[in-house]
């Protein structure tokens, strides 16, 4: 990010593709933006900023190829107000039901 912002906003213009997909990951990426501008610390936050990344980008492709269930189940999970990082901490409001059909081998 030091040596060369363009690629950090080249970044975050991949990511910003899923803006307005889902109010959760404007706001991630808000955050992100702005803690990015910060360059004076970035270096001891590095890996707290490249973590925010691989999130933010995880949530855009999903938001724009994954089906919705599993976007949301994601973004809710580790975008949200309550986001965790451990199994089993899934809001109440996540279709975990079509998550499991998603997953079924259907038998013929």
């Amino acid at each position: 990010m030091r040596k060369d912002p363009h690629a950090l906003e080249a970044f975050l213009n991949e990511v910003e593709r899923g803006s307005g997909l889902d109010p959760r990951l404007d706001e991630y990426t808000a955050a992100l933006r702005t803690a990015c501008r910060d360059r004076e610390e970035v270096e001891y936050r590095a890996r707290d900023v490249v973590q925010r990344m691989a999130l933010a980008l995880q949530a855009s492709l999903l938001l724009r190829q994954a089906p919705p269930a599993v976007a949301d189940a994601f973004c809710a999970a580790r975008l949200g107000a309550i986001a965790g990082h451990t199994y089993g901490t899934l809001p109440l409001s996540v279709d975990c039901a079509d998550i499991i059909d998603r997953g079924r081998i259907a038998l013929v």
